[in-house]
């Protein structure tokens, strides 16, 4: 994959970095064992290097972020959402990708159900 290519895909490992919702602001630091790998039309989540969630994943265009999540979104941020087959997450995860970074939102912050996830992207497609 070349380095543009990587820069617009979420396909490799990503390990969690932060978690912010209705709860305080979370670090994860290097290593911690919280990693999603994507393939081209699958993932697995890994919680201290087991798999717990495996399934199917599509992305598809959708501008209603602000609307589901109940912020002000820069804009050109936040334009997709993911579809994770095996997900019990209710709400619409919507995803940014900046640099090595992947960034998902879901849930209405203002009604306390808002979750902001952040990873960085690890491991041999770095």
């Amino acid at each position: 994959m070349t380095e543009a290519e990587k820069s617009n895909s979420i396909i490799g490992s990503w390990e969690l970095r932060s978690t912010v919702g209705s709860m305080p602001l979370k670090t994860f630091p290097p290593n911690n064992g919280h990693v999603i790998q994507f393939t081209n039309d699958s993932y697995t989540v890994f919680d201290s290097g087991q798999a717990k969630e495996k399934g199917n994943y599509a992305s598809t265009p959708d501008s209603s972020v602000e609307a589901n999540v109940c912020l002000v979104i820069k804009e050109g941020q936040f334009t997709n959402r993911i579809i994770l087959s095996a997900s019990s997450n209710p709400y619409k995860i919507f995803f940014n990708l900046e640099g090595n970074q992947l960034t998902f939102l879901s849930g209405c912050f203002a009604l306390d159900a808002g979750n902001q996830t952040v990873y960085e992207r690890v491991g041999e497609d770095r």
